[in-house]
């Protein structure tokens, strides 16, 4: 009598089958991961930019802008001295990831005391804040949406919440 060991075709088969149908139910889940990864990551990333002119300001005691590109965030942004992004006023620039989608405002300036510069915004003492989405999120879909606030004393801070 002799043993055979391993697995037949037909064991490998089933195996296979089931493991396919597990991994389709997972891919899904995995892409909801990968956006919300992409929108903090972006939205970490801009809020560092958002710090860096602030800092500078401070550092070099003028007015720095933090803006999105001439064609908006999409196109990408710069953390800049001058009013608008030029190559002698530039301190850091940036890309932006074309799977998140932007809203809000496209400039925040900072004073030479490190505070946001009223004349942005209409609404004195208030946070003004930018949003970032995945593309195709839908309205009330909670926590997915990533909003970032700058506050009037130049205090910068991420916070979660449900998409628009």
């Amino acid at each position: 009598m002799s043993s055979h060991k391993g697995f037949t075709l037909i064991e490998l088969m089933i195996s296979l089958g089931i493991l396919a149908i597990l991994a389709t139910m997972a891919v899904p889940s995995f892409q909801r991961v990968i956006e919300n990864n992409r929108v903090t990551s972006q939205a970490n990333s801009l809020l560092s930019a958002v710090q860096t002119a602030r800092s500078e300001a401070v550092r070099r005691g003028v007015t720095v802008r933090f803006s999105a590109a001439a064609g908006g965030f999409t196109d990408g942004w710069c953390v800049h001295t001058g009013a608008a992004c030029a190559a002698a006023t530039q301190i850091r620039t940036g890309e932006t990831n074309a799977a998140v989608t932007f809203g809000g405002p496209t400039v925040f300036e900072f004073d030479a005391r490190g505070q946001r510069s009223l004349p942005t915004f209409a609404t004195e003492g208030a946070e003004a804040s930018f949003t970032l989405q995945p593309n195709g999120c839908t309205a009330g879909t909670p926590n997915r949406q990533r909003a970032v606030q700058v506050g009037i004393g130049g205090r910068s801070v991420v916070v979660r919440g449900a998409c628009s």
